[in-house]
């Protein structure tokens, strides 16, 4: 069980930080990004969860007047099931209040993080057929911010 966790926004991506990121990647996904796209992604943002000087998860999102497109959450396997992932995805509703709208989408057979994701009032809007590479459907969620009506 960690300590505590911090979410830190990542300032640059050194090789150091981008080493960390591709450590998480490759451990939660069969289809990890690729380093160009975590450079790429730093241009919109992302947020990392830390305990001591160990990072064990990330999320990175682009975010565009009132939405936000949040592209990628992940969490080592042995610091599941503590909350971190909610905390990432928190984070970003509570800093980024401008943001009226957020959207994601998640692999149809990734009932975990659907659950988390309806846990946090996001609902399912729409399917994109084949979106990833090995050609499975992703869902498409949307939950409107708390912090921002209007």
């Amino acid at each position: 069980m960690p300590n505590s966790i911090v979410i830190n926004p990542v300032k640059s991506i050194s090789e150091s930080v981008l080493n960390r990121l591709l450590t998480i990647e490759h451990a939660c996904f069969s289809e990890p990004w690729s380093p160009a796209m975590f450079v790429i992604s730093k241009m919109e943002g992302i947020i990392t969860a830390e305990t001591g000087d160990k990072t064990v998860g990330f999320a990175c999102f682009q975010h565009f007047l009132d939405e936000c497109h949040i592209l990628n959450v992940a969490v080592l396997p042995a610091f599941r099931k503590q909350g971190i992932g909610r905390q990432l995805v928190e984070w970003l509703f509570t800093r980024l209040t401008e943001a009226k709208d957020f959207f994601l989408e998640v692999r149809e057979s990734n009932r975990t993080a659907i659950s988390l994701y309806e846990s946090m009032g996001f609902q399912i809007i729409g399917e994109r057929k084949e979106y990833y590479r090995d050609k499975e459907n992703a869902l498409v969620m949307h939950k409107k911010n708390k912090w921002k009506q209007g």
